[in-house]
Formats: structure tokens, C-alpha cells, sequence
């Protein structure tokens, strides 16, 4: 009847804990630990706990690739983490890009910097000063691609959440439950 990919359990001394099996609109059926269930934002529904679940989820793939695109300009000897707090903000996704299309020159790649941003151009261009080999470049797209899947992943399931949310909401308006 189940079509089961994954079963984890954790278990330590306590070997009877509430578990809450939870379905989501896609068929997809997750096992989630009901304490945890009671901590995740939002209005409560199963569904929508479902979608918080799979959206923190989302959120922490993205976060690993993140570090992959951090430890890979680290092994380029790039030291712009030096420079730029957030790498997946604007000036390092602006500088990101031209890497990945072949542009390897400091002083194009720092000039790329948003105006928020505090450092000198010529500290950035001296943190962007490193070793621009292919084998480098190819693990940087690899892992900056998986982020920006995850991204575009994130959006949908908060669209998809903004849609229930509605749908709460509009039941409430109306005292009924919506069908």
C-alpha cells in the first residue's frame, strides 16, 4: 500500500514518543516528532505543518550548499568572506556569476560591488586575488546552481503556504469550514 523510501528512528532510553504521521497535498506522507510539530511557525493545519516541515527542510539543504560555495572560494584562496558578510547577498551573488562565466580580473570582479557594502574596492579586489582553476570553478557552479535550485524551491512552498494561509483565513471570515 506505502511506497516507503526512507525510515529513520532515533531512540535512545525513551522508546515511546508521539509521533503525528502527516500528508501532504502532493501524496507524500512525512513522520514528524509532535513535539517538534508544535514549535514550527505559522497558523496550525496539517497541511500547513506539513509545508513548514518540508520548507525548513528546504532551508537547510540550501544553508549546506551555501557552506559548498563558502569552502570552495576558501580552496580558491578567494578571501572575499572576509570582505562581504553574506555571500548570497547581492554583491556576492553580482561577483558569483562572472566567476562561473569565466571572468577571473579582481578589479572587474570588484567593481561589481553594491554601495552598501564598507570595504574599499582595492581590499576586495586583493580579497579576489586567488587560484582560478576549472576543477574549482566546476564545484562552484555545481554547489551555486543547487542553491538556487533550493531557492526556487523555498518560493514555491511559500507560495503554496500563502495559498493555505488564504484559505485559513477565508474560513474564518466565513465561520465554516472552506471545501
Amino acid at each position: 500500500m506505502f511506497n516507503i523510501l526512507t525510515v529513520k528512528h532515533i531512540s535512545e532510553i525513551v522508546h515511546y514518543q508521539f509521533l503525528f504521521v502527516k500528508e501532504i497535498s502532493d501524496g507524500n506522507i512525512i513522520l514528524v516528532n509532535a513535539r517538534h510539530v508544535k514549535n514550527v511557525p505559522g497558523r496550525k493545519t496539517d497541511v500547513l505543518d506539513c509545508q513548514w516541515l518540508h520548507r525548513d527542510n528546504l532551508v537547510k539543504l540550501a544553508s549546506s550548499h551555501v557552506q559548498h560555495i563558502q569552502k570552495t572560494l576558501t580552496q580558491m584562496n578567494l578571501q572575499i568572506h572576509n570582505v562581504i558578510r553574506d555571500i548570497t547577498g547581492v554583491t556576492g551573488l553580482a561577483i558569483i556569476d562572472p566567476i562561473l562565466s569565466g571572468e577571473k580580473d579582481p578589479e572587474k570582479l570588484a567593481e561589481l560591488k553594491d554601495w552598501r557594502i564598507k570595504a574599499d574596492t582595492s581590499t576586495i579586489v586583493k580579497s579576489l586575488k586567488g587560484d582560478y582553476r576549472s576543477e574549482h570553478i566546476f564545484t562552484l557552479k555545481q554547489s551555486f546552481q543547487s542553491y538556487r535550485n533550493y531557492q526556487l524551491m523555498i518560493n514555491e512552498c511559500d507560495s503554496e503556504i500563502e495559498k493555505h494561509i488564504k484559505q485559513f483565513e477565508s474560513c474564518i471570515d466565513l465561520g465554516m469550514p472552506k471545501k
